[in-house]
């Protein structure tokens, strides 16, 4: 296990107190001053000589920095060479800061990202900054495999931390958190997922319960995600309609269904492998025939249902 740090960039109240009603303010709250730059500088300068984290992990924005960031990365990568930074380190422009603070423009902002975030297809990420290592979409996941390496973020409910008023009905269901994980392994990302304890450390049982899950799927199928790699393609479909992911890892490609299918015959879209050598994780070996483009896989009565179930193939070809 690797140890990062998260650093917010963007917003400390003792140099800026505006207040955060809506989005827009979370721009309009970063401090303009050139002394919070330097001590943003300095703070992150002591976690690298202190710590040598994996991971510099910024939030929200970072000051104006006049070329200083890209000392501060330069000195990182020469302390921790296998380090790497997230795309949140991009500069809000000092005028972009000072405009947002008008209200009725705050308001307008928010209301035009509002309308945004509801179109199908929509993905939430930072825009691209000069560098990054890898991307942060948040409570969000790209539609396709990427060539590069991503993260979805999002906590465990609609908060990062703890919430009193977040109920069972808040938090995400524990079988879509395992077929959203599965979705992002298959594109080339990994699941950043927050998880607040209460005020007295204690992660909450309605919160344990989701991670429970997920690791109780991992312990059947992690071999399907523990050091894979997405394959040359990250998804199909069963003619019956279930939704399939690709990993892959050695020889081995991983078929991971997103659902349970029916006793009987399960016809895997556009697939290709040898029939001889297909099994179910957590169960052996299965019977498999080829027809046409359609990998025939004959799925056997009495097992649990579960969020996914893996295959495991042989010489496997889209």
């Amino acid at each position: 296990m690797r140890f990062g740090v998260y650093y917010s960039g963007g917003l400390d109240w003792t140099f800026e107190p505006h207040p955060i009603v809506g989005l827009a303010d979370g721009l309009a709250a970063v401090p303009l001053d050139p002394a919070y730059e330097r001590y943003v500088d300095a703070h992150y300068r002591e976690l690298i000589a202190r710590y040598e984290p994996s991971v510099l992990w910024n939030d929200i924005s970072y000051p104006p920095h006049g070329g200083a960031l890209w000392r501060l990365f330069a000195d990182y990568y020469d302390a921790v060479p296998e380090g790497v930074v997230n795309d949140r380190f991009l500069p809000a422009p000092a005028w972009i800061a000072r405009t947002l603070r008008v209200r009725p423009v705050a308001r307008l902002v928010d209301a035009l990202v509002q309308r945004q975030t509801r179109r199908p297809g929509y993905v939430f990420a930072p825009p691209p900054p000069p560098h990054a290592d890898f991307r942060t979409p948040e409570y969000a996941r790209f539609a396709a495999a990427t060539s590069y390496k991503w993260e979805a973020t999002r906590g465990i409910a609609h908060s990062f931390g703890f919430n009193d008023n977040e109920d069972e009905a808040n938090l995400i269901d524990p079988d879509e958190l395992v077929r959203s994980f599965v979705d992002t392994v298959a594109k080339n990302g990994n699941l950043l997922l927050n998880v607040g304890p209460t005020r007295g450390g204690v992660i909450h049982p309605r919160e344990a319960s989701r991670l429970e899950a997920l690791g109780r799927w991992l312990a059947v199928n992690g071999e399907a995600i523990y050091a894979t790699r997405s394959w040359q393609r990250s998804e199909t479909t069963t003619r019956e309609g279930i939704d399939v992911r690709f990993t892959r890892k050695g020889d081995a490609v991983y078929a991971i269904l997103l659902a349970t299918p029916k006793p009987g015959d399960v016809r895997i879209r556009d697939l290709r492998a040898r029939t001889d050598a297909v099994a179910l994780l957590g169960h052996g070996p299965l019977r498999a025939r080829q027809e046409g483009s359609d990998l025939v896989v004959a799925w056997p009565a009495g097992l649990a249902s579960s969020a996914a179930h893996a295959l495991r193939l042989q010489e496997a070809m889209a």
